[in-house]
């Protein structure tokens, strides 16, 4: 029986269905003395410093690798433990693809000083990183590299991992242009902390990117599933004549 398994961990900030981390907060103001009367001639000139924020994109990816370090047993223990077992057939795991997505958003925000207790913040730079921190394919050990069983599970496990970059690619596209479409929405406004101003809008950008990442998770999971069926199991089982 073959099992595709595809783990999401997430680096810890921000609470709800995905998480995120800041990865960079950075600052750069201009000072412009004034008395109140020009309080209001600036306002308008904060609104009017808004500029296209700058979107730094990265696709990562790691290098596969494979393990036989487990029993079919332990392979099924593991799938178990990180909540991503969902057998199609009864029976232990003998293969499984193995991923782990990380997803990091920092910003960058410029401005200057409104008066002394306030700033004009706006958005300057997003960066953004989605991809793979880990990528492994699980083969029991009982069966050796260059053996027929070896061979037909390890093909099994790396459609799933085609699958998972082909899905990857195609979404990373669709993120990166929703992103830009968030970031342009911010527009600049008055703040008394600088910190949590950035915070903030950080955080905004995190709740509207939260769904297009749940989308991938679930779209690679339903195309992943189309191979894991016990159909599937049993044209890979007529491969070789000893299991």
């Amino acid at each position: 029986m073959f099992e595709n398994c595809n783990s999401v961990n997430l680096p810890s900030y921000f609470s709800g269905f995905l998480r995120f981390s800041i990865l960079f907060l950075s600052f750069i103001f201009f000072v412009l003395g004034g008395t109140d009367p020009v309080q209001a001639a600036t306002s308008k000139k904060c609104l009017a410093s808004q500029k296209p924020p700058r979107i730094l994109f990265n696709v990562d990816g790691v290098k596969t690798t494979i393990n036989r370090s487990k029993t079919s047993v332990q392979i099924t223990n593991f799938a178990k433990s990180i909540e991503a077992f969902k057998p199609s057939t009864k029976g232990r795991l003998l293969g499984l693809a193995y991923t782990q997505i990380h997803t990091n958003l920092g910003v960058e925000v410029q401005g200057f000083a409104v008066n002394n207790s306030q700033n004009c913040i706006r958005l300057a730079t997003v960066k953004f990183e989605f991809g793979n921190k880990h990528s492994e394919i699980f083969i029991a050990r009982k069966y050796r590299p260059g053996t027929c069983a070896y061979k037909a599970i390890l093909t099994h496990e790396k459609e799933h991992m085609q699958i998972n970059d082909r899905l990857q690619k195609q979404y990373a596209k669709k993120i990166k242009k929703e992103l830009q479409k968030s970031a342009n929405r911010v527009r600049p406004y008055h703040s008394r902390k600088t910190n949590e101003a950035a915070k903030s809008i950080a955080n905004r950008l995190v709740h509207e990117m939260t769904p297009f990442i749940a989308e991938f998770r679930d779209v690679k999971r339903k195309a992943n599933l189309k191979i894991d069926t016990p159909r599937s199991y049993k044209r890979v089982r007529s491969k070789c004549g000893r299991w």
